[in-house]
């Protein structure tokens, strides 16, 4: 099933048509600084109204749209999602991600926290599996062991974890603004409190730049595709490290072609012949 968003649930619809959603994420501040950074005239992408993260409080697995998922986002880099195999040169697709708490967060919240220098090592290894199950990058040696005993495998990324790496928290106040590199290494924390904790995580390239698919969609679309395609791949019954390939390939590289349910299937044949060479 797909995750909430504004086409798949009352919260979602809610925050989508929040004016204050808009108006933080367009404000006249945020924009100034991004033209700087982006040397040119800033795109906000499609989704942005709807990226406001509700996290409940609580240490076990929540339930969502009929099936269960982590409290907190996996560590992760933002460019192993947002890539596209034809860019003329994916080092020059720049964007940024922002993001801000909308309400204080201290260590029992949780909030962000990034890994000390990642933006600089290139693109980590992302496991997934085993079948299309996100792993993303573990913590630490001893979860990558757990996870490559369980059979899961990295489609995308090169870098590994160094033994003891450091990962850095603050706390936050209402008001302030992180704004990273799509290789700077991130995760969510585990909330605690009594409180629930909420963020907005609005992404940003340069206007008449090259994007990719979901620069350009609703979260409803991106994620109804992902469903579709996740379905597809478990009916089918694959083994090995095949449907994590195949997945990433075609959530991440390639995207939806508007014709789903007549071609779908034959791109996932393509795939099986183009990765059992």
């Amino acid at each position: 099933e797909p995750l909430p968003t504004a086409t798949s649930s009352k919260v979602g619809e809610a925050i989508a048509k929040l004016d204050s959603v808009k108006e933080l994420n367009r404000s006249d501040e945020l924009f100034g600084v991004l033209s700087r950074l982006l040397d040119g005239e800033v795109y906000s992408w499609v989704d942005n109204d709807e990226r406001l993260r509700v996290y409940l409080p609580g240490k076990g697995p929540i339930i969502i749209a009929g099936g269960s998922g982590p409290r907190f986002t996996p560590p992760h880099q933002d460019r192993v999602f947002f890539r596209k195999g034809s860019m003329s040169n994916e080092e020059e697709y720049q964007f940024y991600t922002v993001w801000m708490p909308i309400v204080d967060m201290d260590q029992s919240v949780g909030g962000l926290t990034i890994m000390k220098g990642a933006h600089k090592r290139g693109l980590f290894k992302h496991f997934y599996g085993p079948g299309t199950d996100l792993r993303l990058i573990p913590f630490t040696k001893k979860q990558l062991k757990g996870w490559m005993e369980e059979g899961a495998i990295a489609p995308a990324g090169e870098t590994e974890i160094e033994e003891n790496e450091t990962w850095l928290r603050t706390d936050f106040k209402v008001g302030d603004v992180l704004i990273f590199d799509p290789l700077m290494a991130h995760a969510g924390l585990t909330n605690v409190s009594k409180n629930l904790r909420i963020s907005g995580d609005f992404r940003y390239s340069r206007k008449g730049g090259e994007t990719t698919w979901q620069n350009n969609n609703t979260l409803g679309v991106t994620h109804g595709y992902m469903a579709v395609l996740k379905k597809e791949l478990e009916n089918m019954k694959l083994e090995g490290s095949l449907p994590a390939q195949i997945y990433y390939q075609l959530a991440n590289l390639e995207g939806p072609t508007g014709n789903e349910e007549n071609d779908l299937r034959g791109r996932i044949q393509n795939c099986i012949q183009k990765f059992k060479k």
